[in-house]
């Protein structure tokens, strides 16, 4: 038995070969979401900044009309990314409804 409570037959954590390919492809695909998300969330972040926070800081804080125009942003920013996402959706099933006919 190994120290994580596996036998000689099976993987790391008592996972079985088969099961251990299984979870180590979920794992990459969470991973390349993960990287995903860092990349949508590292490029709303810049593109709200440079739109509404001046770049000569004047206060710790940002002001009513910085705050009001970086969550309109970030709203638009979620909302044509969720526009896009459908168009991708449904043009993606028309092909695959061409595709199978």
């Amino acid at each position: 038995m190994s120290f994580f409570g596996g036998n000689s037959s099976s993987g790391p954590y008592g996972l079985s070969r088969g099961n251990q390919a299984v979870d180590e492809a979920k794992i990459a695909m969470a991973e390349q979401q993960m990287n995903m998300f860092t990349d949508i969330f590292e490029r709303m972040s810049s593109l709200c900044q440079t739109k509404c926070i001046a770049t000569k800081y004047t206060d710790s804080d940002l002001t009513k009309g910085e705050s009001v125009c970086t969550d309109r942003c970030v709203s638009k920013y979620f909302q044509v990314g969720t526009m896009i996402d459908k168009k991708f959706v449904a043009k993606s099933e028309a092909e695959a409804a061409m595709q199978s006919s």
